[in-house]
């Protein structure tokens, strides 16, 4: 849709879906984070001014760090730069970002209506001419596709020949996910049934991007036919099918080789960061949201495919945000106490362990409006925002 510009800029509706690279892919940077200047002497050092930072993350091979942030007194406030973790240089960026850094080869920007595709390793800027009116979109493994959403249908744009293709003509329609060889994507189709203010239904299954066919999944556990998002957990085999309209969330897990499923139902209150993909390591974690009530049960759940690998009952009153996943054992997140008279206190960076069943403060952060986590997976670095700081450090376990 029109992107607003700031709400998009400070990340409150980025989220993570597919990401192309493996987590024991060669040649993953090492360099020490901890040395750059960026987190070390702070964005003044390196000639950066800004009043706050926004959404910020690692790209998935560890290669790269994008944050955005604003400068009020600007003609243009919103910001996006990207730092380089071998030698610590930082670029800014000509766009607004789109979404969180799902794709280690390219940065996906927004700007006067167009789209851009700045790639990492070269530092070249691709424009594509939109009408304003898109959805965040994903670039095919072999790099050469770049495949969005819009309200007048399915986009593709070939990097190779600088085009665009209409793969299909309806509003409702979605390709998201990825398969491997490039040609196949996961997504929905519009059915022509209507469901009242959700539009049309839509049916689960895989676009073919040559043909631009659509083939429905055979068997499908879905009950609910408001399809907006589909990611993936487990990444051509098991998938995270978000559904509703407005305000409302019910997400699947869903086996689509199988057609076997399961229902996570009611998930509206994990939308502001409870729900986190890690497709490198074939998890994901839902963490139920604010409880005002003291004998409310919140759980906080943790799969691997569709097997429930554990769970654990949280302390209600607290708001978790912006999740990242460790491993198996723990996840991270921003924890705000809000007390009945909704004020917040006790902002910290919280680790939840799975085997102790146990929240740790990790770090107390300054009370602040917005504040945002991104974790390296590689290296166990976790990076906090409050205002125009960063702050970061390393999880060791041994």
């Amino acid at each position: 849709m029109v992107l607003g510009g700031v709400l998009f800029l400070l990340g409150r509706f980025l989220s993570d879906t597919h990401i192309n690279s493996e987590l024991g892919e060669k040649g993953v940077d090492t360099h020490d984070i901890s040395t750059l200047p960026l987190f070390t002497k702070g964005l003044t050092s390196i000639g950066i001014e800004l009043d706050e930072i926004g959404h910020h993350s690692f790209s998935p091979d560890g290669r790269y760090f994008v944050f955005t942030g604003i400068k009020d007194s600007d003609s243009i406030p919103a910001k996006t730069f990207l730092a380089k973790i071998s030698t610590g240089e930082v670029t800014p960026l000509p766009g607004i970002l789109l979404r969180g850094f799902e794709d280690s080869q390219v940065v996906v920007l927004f700007k006067d209506n167009d789209l851009l595709l700045y790639d990492t390793a070269l530092g070249t800027v691709e424009n594509i001419s939109t009408d304003g009116n898109i959805f965040a979109g994903s670039l095919s493994p072999d790099g050469r596709k770049y495949v969005f959403n819009t309200l007048k249908g399915v986009v593709l744009y070939n990097r190779d020949l600088k085009k665009t293709i209409s793969i299909s003509t309806d509003q409702f329609d979605g390709a998201t996910a990825w398969f491997d060889d490039s040609i196949h994507i996961l997504g929905f189709k519009d059915t022509g049934k209507k469901i009242g203010d959700a539009g049309n239904a839509r049916q689960l299954g895989s676009w073919n991007i040559d043909s631009k066919n659509f083939t429905p999944l055979e068997s499908n556990p879905i009950p609910i036919d408001s399809i907006r998002n589909v990611t993936w957990i487990v990444p051509g085999t098991v998938a995270r099918v978000n559904t509703g309209w407005d305000d409302s969330s019910h997400d699947y897990l869903v086996n689509i080789k199988t057609g076997n499923g399961i229902d996570l139902g009611d998930t509206s209150s994990a939308l502001m960061g409870g729900m986190k993909d890690e497709p490198r390591l074939g998890l994901f974690a839902h963490i139920m949201g604010y409880a005002s009530d003291k004998d409310t049960i919140l759980t906080t759940s943790l799969y691997r495919g569709l097997n429930k690998v554990t769970s654990t009952i949280l302390t209600p009153r607290y708001i978790r945000e912006h999740v990242q996943i460790v491993d198996q054992d723990s996840v991270l997140y921003i924890r705000k106490y809000l007390s009945l008279n909704q004020t917040i206190s006790n902002v910290a960076l919280v680790e939840l362990n799975f085997k102790t069943k146990e929240e740790r403060i990790i770090k107390d952060l300054e009370l602040n409006p917005y504040n945002f986590l991104s974790f390296d997976i590689h290296q166990k670095i976790w990076v906090v925002s409050s205002k125009n700081k960063f702050f970061m450090g390393k999880l060791n376990y041994e």
